[in-house]
């Protein structure tokens, strides 16, 4: 992710921004581009926001150093604590710059820094979701924290890495399994 947002910064660094803050915090590109410059004035580093897909209230957690690069950002911006952090860019205030855009740049900085494969904003959360689980481990409070109704879901985020082969008992053919998801069955003694 870090070719990624040096690639972004060639583009302007306002997307950069919403890379980082979607890799550390795991919202969606939709929830990111909504937060205003007045939810990051405040020094504790918990912000709450309301999900525009589940329209659920979520809380999250941002580093003291994202936190004061997003200030920093908005003062050399001229940015007021009412208007969006990542204004669009026709200079309206009154609006953030759109999914749209957001993935265009994405698209074109991926292929600038030479990243093969899809590479969208939603790239950020599913980082996001694969570096909480390594850290915990814990699957069940990942479905909770990604706000999914449904495991598979979670399970999905988790995959995009190479699968290994494993035989049926009867090995009359080859099942793909990820790793994490070996590592996920295992846990919980399903083999």
């Amino acid at each position: 992710m870090t070719d990624m947002i040096t690639a972004l910064n060639r583009y302007h660094p306002k997307y950069a921004l919403i890379c980082r803050v979607m890799n550390e915090t795991g919202l969606r590109v939709s929830d990111t581009l909504n937060l205003k410059r007045r939810d990051f004035e405040r020094n504790n580093g918990v912000k709450m926001v309301s999900e525009k897909k589940t329209r659920k209230k979520r809380q999250f957690i941002i580093s003291e150093n994202l936190r004061n690069d997003i200030l920093a950002f908005a003062k050399r911006e001229v940015i007021r604590a009412e208007e969006f952090i990542f204004p669009s860019t026709d200079m309206n205030r009154c609006k953030s710059v759109s999914r749209h855009q957001v993935y265009k740049v994405f698209k074109r900085a991926a292929k600038a820094a030479g990243i093969e494969g899809v590479i969208s904003p939603h790239s950020c959360r599913k980082t996001y979701a694969r570096r909480k689980y390594q850290e915990h481990g814990d699957i069940f409070e990942l479905q909770r924290d990604m706000r999914h109704t449904k495991m598979e879901t979670t399970l999905g985020y988790l995959v995009d890495a190479p699968t290994q082969q494993k035989p049926n008992e009867d090995n009359t053919e080859s099942v793909k399994i990820h790793p994490i998801f070996a590592d996920i069955l295992g846990k919980y003694g399903i083999t």
